[in-house]
């Protein structure tokens, strides 16, 4: 019979502190299920990604930027440009076109033209 009693003590004592532990364990669970990279930290990734010359990780992080945001203009000039340094130069002009296209106040877009004409003019 004592040793019941203390049997169940202890389990008492582990569900007492189970319930001061678990309300922050959920948090930080729930936080973490929540806490989803915006489109500029994507692409923010994406241009550490190009900096260092992983040009298709670099893609893969411009992708996820623009599948939030398709008018994410710099994020497709960027990818382009990613493009361009891999060799895929329709890929590169599709994207620098839509870039021009969504461009509002991007101030490169003479930049993007002028990348488009040098990639046309390549061959």
């Amino acid at each position: 019979m004592v040793v019941l009693v203390g049997l169940v003590g202890f389990v008492l004592g582990l569900l007492e502190l189970l319930d001061m532990v678990m309300p922050t364990w959920e948090a930080s669970v729930d936080k973490a299920a929540i806490s989803t990279p915006t489109e500029e930290e994507l692409f923010n990734q994406g241009e550490e990604y190009y900096v260092r010359g992983e040009f298709e990780s670099a893609i893969a992080s411009f992708d996820q930027a623009i599948a939030l945001d398709p008018q994410y203009d710099i994020a497709y000039a960027n990818r382009g440009y990613a493009y361009y340094n891999l060799g895929d130069d329709d890929k590169a002009i599709a994207d620098y076109e839509l870039a021009l296209i969504w461009q509002f106040e991007y101030r490169s877009g003479v930049v993007l033209t002028a990348n488009r004409s040098i990639v046309f003019r390549k061959d």
